[in-house]
């Protein structure tokens, strides 16, 4: 059964008119829209929307040269609402994703450390998660158990599932002051003790720190807040568990000063064969006290349906998302970026 409980679905925009004067040599005649799905939430227009006006040229040229003479205003909007959703735009490949993040001058970031299983496609262009579709990915912020991690996500959709297959997005900050005042133990222990996070890696690790010696990895391992363990045996070719962290469970935006609920405990809390969470001093976090954080994160989701071509722009340190399961096939790519 495919829920759409607490979801607010994009085809049901009502569209908000920003007028921007251009001057191009493609005769572009467009407006950027930005509108709102209206939550009550802190941030009350999440996500904001960009399509081209009715009539009006909607290529990817037009596109590039709107971004590329309001790259400022766009980013901007990133930032001020958490996401910024382009519809209605003829996107058709990886290529064109690429060229959009591109013309965004935003600094590229590559997935070697990361803990999800991907494939570089081109560029700045990777696969969002080789797991099967049907998998849900439950709420995160991405690489939030490294030292280094994106700024901004950005999500392409190629080809949509057929049946579910959405985006959810939930509002960190909102999440932030709901949890502080709902749960008030477990915000305040997990504010002190921070949070470690236990994976495995997505490649083999010699590839994944280009080096075959182990004491070499494990220096890169702790340059991004890692611990690698092998098994006892000291085998050279069995793969380690990465312990990482302790990390805070929450964040400070660099720009608008905000706090956010910023971590990944409830993807590792779903996946507990290959993953662990735990406390910053390797003390249990009760499951209970997870399922109620869950519960609350899934109350304040709100699910971009998506459609071919949509791109999402994520501000990673003030949204969470996550992958709901749908139906083959589904190609959605990702393109990780620092920009703040």
């Amino acid at each position: 059964m495919w829920s759409t409980s607490s979801t607010f679905l994009c085809e049901k925009l009502h569209v908000v008119q920003v007028q921007v004067n251009l001057k191009s040599t493609v005769d572009y005649k467009g407006q950027m829209k930005f509108d709102p799905l209206l939550k009550g939430s802190l941030m009350n227009e999440f996500p904001a929307l960009l399509v081209p006006d009715n009539g009006s040229d909607d290529s990817l040229h037009s596109l590039l040269h709107l971004i590329r003479q309001k790259r400022a205003s766009i980013r901007g909007k990133v930032v001020e609402h958490g996401a910024l959703l382009l519809r209605g735009w003829k996107l058709a490949n990886a290529q064109d994703f690429a060229s959009v993040v591109e013309a965004l001058g935003y600094t590229s970031m590559d997935y070697k450390h990361g803990g999800g299983a991907r494939k570089h496609i081109l560029g700045p262009v990777f696969t969002a998660n080789e797991d099967p579709v049907d998998k849900r990915i439950s709420f995160h912020n991405e690489m939030a158990y490294l030292s280094v991690y994106p700024d901004v996500v950005m999500f392409f959709c190629e080809q949509p599932s057929p049946r579910g297959g959405g985006t959810a997005l939930v509002n960190g900050e909102l999440a932030y002051q709901r949890l502080a005042k709902e749960m008030p133990e477990i915000f305040n222990l997990l504010q002190e003790k921070r949070v470690c996070y236990r994976t495995g890696l997505p490649k083999k690790w010699e590839e994944a720190f280009q080096t075959t010696d182990k004491a070499i990895a494990q220096k890169r391992a702790e340059a991004i807040g890692a611990r690698l363990e092998w098994k006892a045996d000291g085998s050279d070719h069995d793969e380690p568990v990465a312990y990482r962290g302790p990390f805070s469970a929450t964040i400070k935006h660099p720009i608008k000063g905000s706090m956010a609920w910023f971590n990944s405990i409830c993807l590792v809390k779903d996946e507990p064969v290959t993953r662990g969470v735990a406390f910053g001093d390797g003390s249990p976090i009760p499951v209970e006290e997870l399922d109620k954080i869950a519960a609350v994160l899934q109350e304040e989701q709100v699910v971009v349906d998506w459609q071919k071509g949509d791109i999402v722009i994520v501000d990673n340190l003030s949204v969470m998302h996550c992958r709901l399961p749908g139906e083959p096939p589904r190609v959605v790519l990702v393109s990780l970026v620092k920009g703040y």
